[in-house]
């Protein structure tokens, strides 16, 4: 979900089993102070790994704890917290050379719709911002980037 739908981790961990529906391919993401409610399409492959999470490895550590219906659970059947998403992917670094945590895929997930040609107004509903100049600012940070790879590498310098 980080890659696709690019949830703040404050966002990821209010998930509840209701935010999901696999037969219309969404997920409601809920507002929090920094970000709107919104919608969201679900990848087909999400689609698979959602039910078979829900169907199968869900129950089996819903056993464990009442869960209060929150979608993601931990080991011990208990809904994860902020810091086991920092864990997780924590566990990926090593194959990365930039410092990776939720907030840097999420901006990246953004930058590059942006950078994409995607209309500002459609990633700011995409990303939740409840202002257009906090999207734009990812757009500043691709053109930015942009500069410094040219003045980097430029051939005449």
């Amino acid at each position: 979900m980080l890659i696709h739908q690019a949830p703040t981790s404050g966002e990821l961990i209010q998930l509840e089993l209701s935010d999901i529906d696999l037969e219309k391919a969404t997920i409601q993401i809920k507002p929090t102070s920094s970000t709107n409610n919104r919608i969201l399409p679900l990848k087909a492959e999400q689609i698979l790994l959602l039910h078979k999470y829900v169907n199968t490895d869900r129950k089996a550590l819903k056993t464990h704890r009442n869960d209060k219906n929150a979608l993601l659970l931990g080991k011990l059947g208990t809904p994860i917290q902020i810091e086991d998403i920092g864990y997780l992917i924590s566990t990926y670094q090593k194959r990365y050379t930039k410092r990776l945590t939720s907030i840097t895929i999420r901006q990246s997930v953004i930058t590059n719709l942006l950078s994409k040609g995607n209309d500002l107004r459609r990633v700011q509903t995409f990303a939740g911002h409840k202002h257009l100049d906090t999207t734009e600012k990812y757009k500043q940070t691709g053109i930015k980037a942009l500069q410094n790879a040219i003045e980097k590498h430029h051939p005449i310098q």
